[in-house]
């Protein structure tokens, strides 16, 4: 019977061999092969690592006749413990490649619906910002669709990883553009609604222009195309909602206040050739003073008008970029700078009329009324108030020049 032989390799490349069961023992006693190593017996394909228990001292060998002649060594099989690492290898190589391309899928989508969104804010017609804040823009919606999916990737096995953020990434955008398009489509409808209110006033305002000279709006109407923009805004809890409905408080105030001017001006008799005496004169100043007084109020309520409208918009906690962008906006579409303008000259034409009263109160008994006309009985009381009709004038020009302006 033919004593087993081995192949044996110390390193996982070198193979030697074959040798007998008392060559192994033998290169184990002295260190030749380790517990490291690997054998397999001559015949088979199976490499096994060294169990050291396998080299225990055998038993006194039997007498027996001389073994026959050992054939020639066969060819050991091919050492391939790399093979399984080979596998692992290529796998992880297409996981990779896999991962990569997934990922760059997630930024493409992250990339484009950040440039939709600022293209989309861009586009709006109440969009004034700069081209810094813009940029900023883009950047932090970017950053915003890809925080939280990659956030929540770290919770996920490593291979999943990819996939997970690429769909986070999908799924945010969709919600972030339609948030976006949900919100301009509010603005856009609540800019419409402005946008009839006030071509509808220009054009009564111009027609009243050009028959009189000035515009004097209808109170009732006015307040009836506030409560048109109220309803339009409703009662959203979007930032866009509370903060147009904040600005639309600034704009009942100030219709309040015009309100008042008109009442004022309601009560004011200007007309100087149906005065009857001291006492009327002395009632129609006091009447016009009081106008005065209004429309002084007015014009102070607009000078002040940004810290009105930060007042009201202190509880929306905004940026002070956002803060000035929306008043800008707001003084922009309100035409608050002519307004002031307006209001200015209505109360120096207020003015001019408590000067023409305080003209004829002095010069009382030499002047009188005759078929609609002032008669004065001295050249110095004429020129005077020749230089304040001239006056008063230019006040009605100055005004209605103004009003074209706002309502062209």
């Amino acid at each position: 019977m033919n004593e087993p032989r081995f192949f044996y390799s110390t390193d996982g490349t070198d193979v030697q061999g074959p040798v007998t069961l008392d060559d192994l023992r033998q290169l184990f006693a002295t260190g030749g092969i380790r517990a490291s190593s690997f054998l397999c017996p001559e015949g088979e394909t199976e490499w096994q690592p060294v169990n050291p228990e396998f080299f225990a001292p055998p038993p006194p060998p039997p007498i027996a006749a001389m073994p026959p002649p050992r054939p020639p060594p066969a060819q050991p099989p091919p050492y391939r413990p790399e093979a399984s690492y080979s596998h692992r290898s290529r796998s992880s190589s297409r996981s990779r490649r896999t991962g990569g391309i997934t990922t760059a899928v997630g930024w493409f989508i992250a990339v484009g619906v950040a440039a939709l969104i600022v293209i989309h804010n861009v586009s709006a017609p109440s969009y004034h910002q700069s081209y810094a804040y813009t940029v900023g823009s883009f950047i932090g919606s970017l950053f915003g669709i890809v925080i939280l999916p990659y956030l929540v990737s770290f919770c996920c096995p490593r291979r999943s990883r990819s996939m997970v953020v690429t769909v986070g990434i999908a799924a945010v955008s969709l919600l972030m553009l339609a948030g976006t398009v949900s919100e301009s489509g509010e603005q856009r409808r609540l800019l419409a609604a402005a946008s009839d209110i006030q071509k509808k006033t220009a054009s009564e305002a111009q027609q009243q222009i050009k028959t009189q000279g000035y515009f004097s709006p209808d109170p009732q109407e006015a307040q009836k195309d506030l409560q048109k923009l109220k309803d339009q805004v409703g009662t959203g809890d979007s930032m866009m909602d509370r903060v147009a409905r904040d600005l639309l408080t600034v704009t009942d105030q100030l219709m309040q206040k015009s309100n008042a001017a008109q009442a004022a001006g309601k009560a004011c008799n200007f007309d100087p050739t149906t005065i009857t005496g001291p006492d009327d004169i002395a009632n129609r100043h006091a009447a016009i003073e009081k106008l005065h007084d209004t429309e002084e109020d007015m014009v102070v309520f607009l000078q002040n008008i940004d810290a009105n409208c930060r007042d009201v918009l202190s509880a929306e906690h905004l940026s002070d970029q956002a803060m000035s962008q929306t008043i800008a906006g707001f003084r922009q579409s309100g035409h608050v700078d002519l307004l002031i303008v307006l209001w200015q000259a209505q109360a120096k034409l207020a003015e001019d009329h408590l000067a023409r009263l305080d003209l004829l109160s002095r010069t009382w008994g030499k002047w009188s009324a005759k078929d609609g006309k002032m008669v004065f009985n001295d050249d110095d009381t004429v020129s005077a108030y020749n230089d304040l009709l001239r006056s008063l004038q230019d006040d009605v020009k100055k005004i209605g020049d103004t009003q074209k302006q706002i309502f062209q």
